[in-house]
């Protein structure tokens, strides 16, 4: 028979999608007491090999009036496996939408995000993460298909070299590095990030090998990857460079004048986990298989803070695009740029935090030479951090399907456990 008894912060994984990072983890139980103590026991062994199986499983959950996580399967404290859920239910109005009317608007229900996470440990240096999705589950003519998301298994040889190998998001910015559970805004700055999906719904992520690790006492970041590159495009009269190589590669590097962020995920708002002032860049390049093209480049320059700032906190981040080739998301090929301020609002208001935030997204695609300004005026209401939260946003001048002027208002809740 064995035992296993354990809390959110003494095993190290407090914060669900910021998996191996201990040293967010820690801050982050403090900061929102996010560790109920949870239990639980299971029996078999046999000959030294545990059988985990549902003889008896038996879960006791302390009240917290903070937050609440989902049980622990242990055989010790490196062999375990976590279950999790991010669930973010969304309205959304629009005017200005082609095919309607300038003045009316449109009104939608959807799930924008529905995911089941599985995250686990078989050893000391050995982790590994799986997330299903079902994005915009309900919105009109979205399939409603189960994706995988993301799967990979990630090894420590050393704090300074790690090794993530499966389905990863591509290393190239820290916006699109970002948790989606913990954005600043109510979402990505979908305007200006133009990583292709390539993988069916998997939403800038690609399957390969990744190095990375923290150097200099956490005062560099570095992210580099080898991936499954762009696949033979569907097109008839182009002449095909047969033995191309389809892989992809991409990376980016992180200078930390504060704290360093080891996890997968970086977090972009982490409500007092990091003090950070960071910036760097990144570099994603695909090798085209058309004759006439020899590959797409992109990079990309990012600066981020997060400081306290009187009883609150300041939080802004900015990053530059420059797209070439024709590989990046709706053929664009172009310069953007995206900027985001917000400020974490002291003390406690009907009971939670509130954090109003401003965003500033531009696009140039270089063929037209078509500058696109997008303003985004937002409110976060956070009543157990980012595991249970509400937000609004209202988009001005946001891009249309056939480059018209719209404005789109949202709303949305997030559980995450």
């Amino acid at each position: 028979m064995f035992s296993a008894v354990g809390t959110a912060e003494a095993h190290g994984l407090s914060c669900p999608e910021n998996g191996d990072d201990p040293a967010r983890d820690s801050k982050c139980g403090r900061e929102w007491a996010c560790a109920p103590a949870v239990r639980v026991v299971a029996w078999g062994m046999f000959r030294g090999r545990f059988l985990i199986a549902p003889i008896a499983v038996c879960f006791l959950c302390t009240a917290s009036p903070a937050q609440a996580w989902s049980p622990r399967l242990e055989v010790d404290d490196d062999v375990w496996l976590q279950l999790g859920f991010l669930g973010q239910w969304r309205f959304e109005s629009a005017r200005g939408l082609a095919g309607v009317e300038n003045d009316s608007w449109t009104r939608e229900f959807f799930i924008r995000r529905s995911r089941v996470l599985v995250m686990g440990s078989l050893h000391p240096k050995t982790r590994f993460f799986a997330a299903t999705d079902v994005p915009d589950t309900g919105r009109a003519s979205v399939p409603n298909e189960t994706i995988w998301n993301a799967a990979f298994i990630d090894i420590a040889f050393l704090p300074q070299f790690k090794v993530k190998i499966g389905r990863i998001l591509v290393p190239f910015s820290v916006e699109n590095r970002s948790s989606s559970a913990s954005l600043l805004g109510i979402d990505y700055n979908l305007a200006s990030i133009k990583v292709p999906t390539l993988m069916r719904g998997a939403a800038w992520r690609a399957d390969g090998i990744e190095s990375r690790g923290i150097l200099f006492e956490g005062r560099l970041d570095y992210r580099v990857a080898l991936l499954q590159g762009f696949p033979r495009p569907p097109l008839e009269d182009v002449e095909f460079r047969w033995g191309a190589s389809t892989l992809r590669y991409a990376g980016m590097m992180t200078v930390n004048l504060g704290d360093a962020q080891p996890g997968w995920f970086f977090d972009l708002n982490s409500l007092g986990s990091f003090d950070m002032l960071s910036f760097g860049g990144g570099v994603d390049i695909i090798p085209s298989r058309i004759v006439s093209e020899d590959y797409s480049l992109a990079v990309s320059l990012f600066a981020f803070l997060e400081q306290p700032l009187g009883q609150g906190r300041v939080n802004a981040a900015c990053s530059l695009y420059r797209w070439m080739g024709y590989a990046w998301a709706h053929g664009f090929e172009g310069t953007t740029m995206a900027a985001q301020l917000g400020y974490l609002i002291p003390g406690e208001i009907f009971g939670g935090r509130w954090q109003p935030v401003v965003r500033f997204q531009h696009q140039n695609e270089q063929e037209t030479d078509n500058a696109w300004n997008t303003f985004n005026l937002g409110l976060n209401f956070f009543l157990v951090g980012h595991n249970v939260n509400l937000k609004v946003d209202l988009a001005l001048n946001e891009k249309g399907a056939d480059e018209r002027e719209t404005e789109v208002f949202r709303f949305q809740a997030q559980i995450r456990f």
